[in-house]
């Protein structure tokens, strides 16, 4: 009885954490530490539309937003994950709650900042979360992106611009706006990795 009791409570701890064991969890920050982020990746990802989804519920997040918010928790995950500062316990509610945070800071500061400035200039308050690094390298693959991509990406996140209306403004269908914002994020998050893992 007591080790049933026993393996129960340990399902339900994985649960709580990705599926992952304790162990699991130790060989993950290994590989991380080594530069490997295929478990990463497989694990993290499953969470990710659960997280989007919490996000939407929640806070009544648009589908672009509550992606934002899940891709950078992503990535700071990742960054205190590969530091030691998050410890095996319920990993699943701390990534979510992390998510929550960004998601009020992005809100915010796309309600305070206009315009999006040459280099990222943001009070010690929102960027506490967030590595100086990330900061660093978003700096250098921002202008390695292109005009066309910036222009795009400014208008669409920062000047809250509808997709349509960038279109018409472009002469461009909406739909092929849509897969060159597509391309335009795909481009910058391969620029951004390489950057801020070199």
């Amino acid at each position: 009885m007591e080790k049933q009791t026993s393996n129960q409570r340990s399902k339900t701890d994985e649960a709580k954490n990705f599926g992952l064991s304790p162990e699991d969890f130790q060989t993950l920050l290994q590989e991380l530490r080594a530069g490997k982020d295929e478990l990463y990746q497989q694990v993290f990802l499953n969470h990710f539309g659960d997280c989007m989804n919490y996000l939407k519920r929640q806070y009544k997040a648009t589908h672009e937003d509550a992606y934002d918010a899940s891709m950078d928790t992503l990535l700071i995950f990742c960054d205190r994950l590969k530091k030691g500062r998050i410890q095996y316990g319920n990993l699943r509610f701390l990534f979510t709650q992390m998510a929550g945070q960004v998601y009020l800071k992005l809100k915010k500061k796309n309600s305070r900042y206009a315009s999006f400035p040459n280099s990222l200039d943001l009070s010690d308050e929102e960027t506490a979360s967030i590595p100086q690094e990330a900061f660093e390298a978003f700096d250098v693959a921002w202008p390695e992106l292109g005009t066309e991509c910036r222009k795009l990406l400014k208008a669409f996140f920062y000047d809250r611009v509808k997709l349509k209306d960038v279109a018409l403004q472009q002469g461009k269908s909406e739909a092929a706006l849509r897969k060159q914002k597509q391309r335009c994020m795909q481009k910058l998050q391969a620029i951004f990795k390489k950057q801020y893992q070199a």
